[in-house]
């Protein structure tokens, strides 16, 4: 099996989603043939390290921290991109069946110089980038998309015409849902023979043997207080406003509720809308994988009530560890889970106030219907075991990687 580079660049997603899959989906692959990992990331001093995992071997080229300085919302430049060929060329043996795995819209230039020199790219498309910045309207989009002449530099257009080129670009692409194949095919015209649906894949990880109670209590909560759980970053896309807004109506019916905010963002919007509920709704700020993996022992019910995902780790590692689940009604949950089996899900409606009172309804009946509760965390698990392991996810990408050195 050839080298397979991976590029841990210093973007918001690689500290969340794509940070994520890389950490479940690399030390799987291995399983399937012994592969040396090309980690390309940054630290102070550029070096280049190589040890064994397991039985697999990384190659980490470390580049000097000034490259990290001249990344911006643009992501990678040209420049940055040329400079980077230069400096794997120079410390690591490139061989003509290499693989370059791409993660992000932000590594467009990065995929044209790699074009260069190889065909042998796999994008991972995470984000429907139509859905993030149209907020799911897909007539507003079409109206742009389908312009003759769409406008230079246009700030929703720009990173999809990228993703599109990216896409163009690869020999081959993992889409994590249906809905992104649809895009592929019917907006970017992407052939069907380069797409892929490899669903995210998440690996369990061993935890303490402390007690439920003794582990809610270390975080400051009574032993009786039950548990609502939102994980993810503070911004509009997530839905954690239209959480809070259920939870106040919640709370003063059952008072003896807690919400806890586990993720990083903007907190003086989300404080200002908890000023009556100082004492029930806690933000944790960012967190180790370790600390979330404690909360998840505690935690009651998890709600993902998001605007917009592709594939949700944040689903996969609550369901993975026990926690009943209550959902937003988009591809990404109601394609994966069924309401009343192995999720309640929020019905679809653009109706703000009738979003708020049905997550309340639902947030209820978690409380009181224990039967309901357990039902649902025993039939995700099954689900999760059967479809979304990490094993899985790594099986799947290496077939695709097999598919393109076969060649």
């Amino acid at each position: 099996m050839p080298n397979i580079f991976y590029f841990d660049f210093p973007f918001e997603g690689m500290q969340h989603g794509i940070g994520t899959y890389f950490k479940h989906l690399l030390p799987q692959v291995h399983k399937y043939n012994p592969v040396t990992l090309v980690k390309v990331t940054f630290g102070e001093n550029g070096n280049v390290a190589r040890y064994e995992k397991s039985n697999y071997n990384v190659i980490e080229v470390v580049l000097p921290s000034y490259f990290s300085e001249v990344f911006g919302k643009q992501g990678v430049t040209f420049c940055v991109a040329r400079k980077i060929m230069s400096i794997l060329s120079l410390n690591v043996d490139i061989h003509d069946q290499d693989i370059f795995h791409i993660n992000s819209v932000l590594e467009i230039y990065l995929a044209k110089v790699l074009s260069e020199y190889t065909n042998k790219i796999v994008y991972t498309q995470h984000v429907s980038l139509w859905r993030i910045h149209y907020s799911n309207d897909e007539k507003r989009f079409l109206e742009d998309w389908n312009r003759s002449n769409k406008p230079k530099g246009d700030k929703n257009l720009t990173p999809i015409l990228a993703d599109k080129e990216i896409c163009e670009i690869a020999d081959q692409v993992i889409c994590l849902t249906n809905d992104n194949i649809k895009t592929n095919t019917t907006y970017y015209n992407i052939p069907l023979s380069k797409l892929n649906h490899v669903k995210n894949g998440y690996f369990l990880e061993e935890v303490g043997k402390q007690s439920k109670s003794d582990l809610k209590m270390s975080f400051g909560f009574n032993k009786k207080e039950f548990i609502f759980l939102f994980v993810g970053r503070l911004i509009k896309q997530k839905g954690c406003d239209l959480l809070i807004k259920a939870f106040q109506v919640l709370n003063k019916k059952h008072p003896n509720t807690r919400l806890l905010i586990v993720g990083r963002g903007d907190y003086s919007f989300y404080l200002e809308q908890t000023s009556g509920l100082c004492g029930k709704v806690s933000f944790t700020g960012f967190l180790s994988s370790e600390q979330v993996n404690n909360i998840y022992q505690f935690t009651d019910v998890g709600v993902c009530p998001s605007e917009n995902e592709q594939s949700s780790y944040t689903m996969l590692e609550m369901i993975a560890n026990n926690i009943p689940l209550i959902t937003s009604n988009i591809e990404a949950f109601a394609g994966t889970l069924e309401h009343e089996n192995t999720a309640l899900i929020m019905f679809n409606t653009t109706d703000v106030d009738s979003k708020i009172a049905n997550l309340v309804t639902l947030m209820e009946r978690m409380i009181v219907e224990k039967e309901t509760r357990a039902n649902i965390r025993k039939n995700a698990k099954r689900l999760f075991q059967k479809n979304f392991t990490a094993e899985i996810m790594a099986k799947n990408t290496y077939e695709i990687y097999n598919k393109i050195t076969a060649r």
